[in-house]
């Protein structure tokens, strides 16, 4: 799982505001914040609490810039 979402989390970092927007609205949808509290608490690994926290951070600032923008 974490190296899944490590290849998310660099996929996303690569795509560009159309493709983020989209992502971001389907992962909402999905209740992502619901999966990644449970793969931080099942995996307990300080590497995939460091990758939820670099999704949920690149998530916030984009959506920053989006309202700003």
């Amino acid at each position: 799982m974490v190296d899944l979402l490590v290849r998310l989390n660099g996929l996303i970092d690569g795509s560009d505001d159309r493709m983020k927007r989209v992502f971001y609205q389907g992962t909402e949808q999905g209740e992502i914040d619901e999966v990644l509290d449970k793969l931080q608490r099942v995996t307990k690994s300080v590497r995939g609490m460091k990758e939820v926290e670099e999704f949920e951070d690149v998530r916030g600032e984009w959506e920053e810039s989006q309202n700003w923008g």
